[in-house]
This record gives C-alpha cells, structure tokens and sequence, in this order.
C-alpha cells in the first residue's frame, strides 16, 4: 500500500480550520485525494489556493531535507541548537511549517550580527521552499473539448476560459516565480495545440501520448487501434480540427464523439501527459460522466499513478457519489471532507480528513449509493470480499476471451448482507407475495443475478434458509431477466485455486516457513475443501503438521469459518498477488469458479 504524506503549509490559512485551529497542513495525502461537501463550502476556492501556497509535502525523505536545514542552521547558530530543536520538533508534532518563521528572531541571536544571520537563514529558507512539485495543473469546471469560433466562423485561438478564470481568481499571476513552479489552467480550448506539440515532441512525450490513445481503445473501441490527431484544415478560415482514427472504422471529429468520451479526453489527456513531479487539480470531473465512465476515469487514474510512481499527486473536488462509492473498498485514495456552519455569520470552512468505508460522507453530499439501479445487469452477492473476488475473476476471464465489459455500465454489484435477502422478493408476477415480503427487487432492477453462500444447508431442507434456497431456484427457472446461483462449495473462499491456499496457509502461524506444513499441502486440490469450514480446516492442517498451537494465529470463529479480518486479507491477497496470472492457468476448467464465473459472464452479456 502507498505511504500518505503530510502537505505543509508555510503560512496559516486563515479561512480554513481544522479541529477549531487553523489550517497549517492537510495530513495523509497520497497520489489520489478527494474534496467533498455541499455547495458553497469552500471546496473550489481551495484547491485553487492551493496551486497558489507555499508547501512541502513531508515523508521519510522529506525529513531527512528538514533534518539538513536543521543542521546548517545550527552550523550558523551553535548558540541556539536547543530552541532550534525544539522549532524542529514542534514542526514535526504540529505538521506546520508556520515555526520556521520564528528563526531569525530567536533570543539567543541578540549579541550576535542579526542582518547577516537573517540573510543566511532566510536564504536556507528560500531553498527548503523551492518545492519538489514542479508545475501545477489546473482543469477547471469551466472546460470543454470542442473548438470554438467566433462570428467571422473563424476559430478563436485565444483560450478566454482561461483568461477569465484568471482575471476572477489570479491564478497565473501568481505563479511561483522565484520557485520556478508553473501554473498552466487547461479549459481544453488548448487541447489543439497540445497534440501537435506532443506528436512532434521527444521520444518520452510520444511514448505518453501512445498510453492515452492506448487508453482510450481499452474503455471505448474494444481494443481497436486509436489515433487522436489536431488537424490543419488549410481552408481560408483557418479552420482546426481534432480528428479521432479508430481502426477499420470511418474516421471521426472530436465534436461527433459523445459528450462522456470528450470529457473523458480532456481529463485524462492531462494525467497522462503530465511529468514528474506535478500537481494536478480537477474540479468535478464528473460532468458529462455516465456513472460507469466516472468508474473508468477513477480506475484509470489510479493505475497509472500507481504504474508510474513519479510523484504526480492529484485532487479532486467532486459532488458525485459514484466517485465516493468506489472509495469505500479502497485505501489508496485520501478523503477531505469541506464544510461550513450555515447558522453562523461569516462561517470559516472547516476541514475533515475521511477514512474510506465511511458511509457518513455519502449523506454529506446529500445522496445515496445508486449504481446499481442504472446498469444493465445487477449482481447481487452477500458481502464485499464476494464483490471483489466476483470482479477480479470475471475480468481474468474477460482477458482470456478479449472482451470487455464496465463496472456500473454493463453490470454492477448489489451487497445484500446474508440473511436480508429475506426482505426481498423476486417473483415479478406475484403481487401479494411481493406486498407481504415488503421490497420487490425489481423496482431495483430490472436483470439480477443472485449468488448466494451454499452454507452447509442443501436445497429441499427443512429450515428457513433451504426453503429460501430452493424458492429462489424454482423462481428462475425459465426467467431471462432472473438468474439465481449457489455456490457449489460451502462460500465462495471454498471454491478458490488450491493454489491460493498453498501459499495463504503460511500467512496463519508465526515463525519460519515450515516444511512439514507444506509437504501436507502440497497436494491440495479444490475438492478437498469445498465442503469443509475453511477455517477449521486450515487449523486442522496447521495442527496435523505439528505446528505449536502457540505459534499458530487466531484463524477460525466459533463456526469454522475464516476470522473475518483473515477474509479480508486473503481476499486482497488474490486480486493482488495473482494479478498478472492467465486466467486458464489460475482457474481449473471445469471447477466451480470457472463455471460460476463464465455463467455470471454468459447472463451480463445475455448470451
């Protein structure tokens, strides 16, 4: 997992508090970092001083910058080593770079040449602040892809958004010159004269621009063959044009492409054009956005700042849910929340770093989680490592075959929390039933796909669950838009590869790799487990290879499932360690995953 860093400010923001106090840092930033709140809280208007304030982002090697300010600042003033220990240390506690400015008048200085040693520090100073972000780039709400033309139908070269965005809010203006730190606002008016600089830039730059239309044949033309190219016209207007090529199709002008996939190129152009080094802020790129496609720029985003790892931090202040629904499984993405006290005259903003599965923030933008209700076909699963294994399988498979489908646009998933699926009912055609039972899941959905845990029930039994089970099975069957599956082992962690579980086992004891534990497990296979609590039996493993009871971790509960935190672990496990792992090779043909998995792909595509 990605280390957060803390953003330093220089200077107090005075119209920006955090826990009452004001703002001197934003803590725990990492690569993607979200803003959220209602309207009018401030949200905009900061990320927009933000480009502007002097900072230091803070981390390992970031202390050690501080630490060699510090030292050559006690070179200058050995008199003083104990006060300026003390301004370092409250630096570090505090998080605020607000300390340094007490350097220069410290008591101690008042028998030595004040002038001099001012000078000395204030250029030590000025160093330290040349940041380590080189540019900052802005996309503002105001933005479009399209060329612009004036009355003459002439096309108007001159990017006014950005002007008057600057004239509003003096961005530019105040550009970090004796930092050499640049500030470039892109609205996409631009966008032309940017693709043919980067066509006819360094290898490095090309190589970038290749990544981006890379991207956009991935999410939008199945894989075929995408050039994105600015277009002298030569007509006596000086017409331009940005043309899109897409293999074997007519070529096509970038304002007949749909509105969601313009604005998809203008935010994600910048992304992966940006060097090293850089900030780069967006406010609400949500517009224009299907649900799935704002899916897409999120996931798209992460990858490659995760891929590039070059120091590229980006913000975002969005109103979306979406956006915020997809942080809810993820701990790569850091959450501010903005808010004001509308009660109060001339409320400050006051700011709230998040944790991700905190539902609260959902209710801060006034909505509530709704993917599911526009996609073609909802799957409905009993928890989140369910979710994540359905999605990372599906995907493998969809690699094999060289097909494509969209989370939140061809399918999206439905958490329905085990025994709650009692309050739902999935007969279209009977209405009392559907009055009595409360919620008739159709209203939801019109396509559902409905796996549920096997348990250690069977079908045609005689508790509440199995008469559930066997009602959900008798519903579907000749249904088009109903799909219900059991898992064929007792949960779905009982139809993972042996393979997972050769290398997990070694997860649950303390101490070297045993040998004796894997000789036992070596020839593992599925059968073995699907019908067993996979907790226990891992134990039951663990204590036949004479591992000391001492040394093994707290694996099962008192049913002899996994512990749930074990659940989780294993399940983040998979989707990252086997990640780069053919499908055919990780999934037994013919296992129940492989006919799960391609029986859940047959009902998304309606096939």
């Amino acid at each position: 997992m990605q280390s957060k860093k803390d953003l330093l400010f220089f200077q107090e923001h005075e119209n920006y508090f955090y826990n009452d106090k004001p703002l001197k840092s934003l803590n725990g930033i990492q690569s993607l970092n979200l803003i959220i709140g209602a309207n009018n809280s401030g949200k905009s208007r900061f990320i927009r001083d933000l480009i502007k304030m002097d900072f230091r982002i803070l981390d390992n090697e970031e202390c050690g910058e501080l630490n060699r300010l510090f030292e050559g600042f006690e070179e200058l003033m050995p008199e003083c080593v104990d006060e300026l220990k003390e301004i370092k240390k409250s630096i570090i506690s505090e998080k605020s770079l607000v300390s340094l400015r007490k350097i220069g008048n410290l008591p101690c200085l008042s028998n030595l040449d004040n002038e001099e040693i001012n000078r000395e520090v204030n250029r030590k100073i000025t160093e330290y602040r040349y940041p380590l972000l080189r540019k900052a780039i802005y996309i503002p709400a105001l933005r479009t892809a399209h060329t612009l033309y004036d009355k003459a139908n002439k096309p108007i070269i001159d990017d006014f958004f950005k002007r008057t965005l600057d004239k509003n809010h003096s961005i530019s203006s105040m550009e970090k010159v004796l930092y050499d730190m640049d500030i470039d606002i892109f609205t996409g008016i631009n966008l032309y004269e940017e693709l043919r600089e980067a066509r006819n830039s360094e290898t490095n730059v090309r190589k970038k621009l290749k990544d981006f239309e890379r991207f956009l044949s991935l999410n939008f033309y199945y894989g075929k063959e995408v050039e994105i190219v600015a277009i002298d016209t030569k007509s006596s207007n000086g017409s331009r044009k940005i043309n899109v090529h897409i293999e074997n199709l007519e070529d096509k002008d970038i304002y007949d492409l749909g509105d969601g996939v313009q604005a998809i190129i203008i935010l994600m152009y910048k992304i992966f054009m940006a060097d090293d080094n850089t900030l780069i802020v967006i406010d609400e790129p949500e517009q224009h956005l299907h649900p799935g496609l704002q899916r897409v720029f999120m996931e798209a985003t992460l990858q490659l700042l995760k891929e590039r790892d070059n120091n590229v931090i980006v913000f975002i202040v969005t109103h979306s849910n979406h956006l915020m629904d997809m942080t809810l499984t993820k701990d790569s993405v850091s959450i501010y929340s903005f808010s004001k006290d509308r009660t109060k005259k001339d409320s400050k903003t006051s700011v709230r770093a998040c944790k991700a599965g905190d539902y609260s923030l959902l209710s801060d933008l006034g909505v509530n989680s709704s993917s599911a209700f526009i996609a073609n076909s909802s799957v409905w699963i009993e928890g989140p490592t369910d979710r994540k294994y359905l999605k990372f399988f599906l995907n493998k498979y969809l690699e094999k075959m060289d097909k494509h489908l969209k989370e939140d646009i061809d399918y999206a998933f439905y958490e329905y929390g085990g025994s709650l699926i009692a309050h739902y009912d999935f007969n279209e055609e009977d209405e009392a039933e559907a009055l009595e039972s409360g919620i008739k899941a159709f209203a939801l959905a019109n396509r559902i796909f409905l796996l549920a845990d096997r348990d250690s029930t069977e079908v045609g039994g005689s508790d509440k669950k199995s008469e559930r089970l066997d009602r959900f099975e008798k519903i579907a069957e000749g249904v088009e838009n109903f799909h219900f599956e059991k898992t064929k082992g007792i949960e779905i962690e009982n139809m993972l590869p042996a393979s997972v579980y050769k290398d997990f086992i070694h997860e649950l004891y303390n101490g070297e790799k045993s040998s004796v534990v894997e000789a036992k497990i070596g020839s593992l296979v599925t059968t073995d487990y699907e019908d067993e609590k996979i907790g226990a039996f891992l134990f039951s493993i663990l204590e036949k290879s004479k591992v000391s009871k001492d040394k093994i971790k707290s694996i099962e509960t008192s049913s002899g499932t996994l512990q749930t935190s074990l659940k989780t672990k294993l399940c983040n496990d998979v989707c990252d360690s086997y990640s780069e792992i053919p499908y055919d090779k990780l999934v037994d043909s013919g296992s129940g995953l492989d006919l799960l998995i391609k029986t859940l792909h047959d009902f998304v595509v309606n096939e």
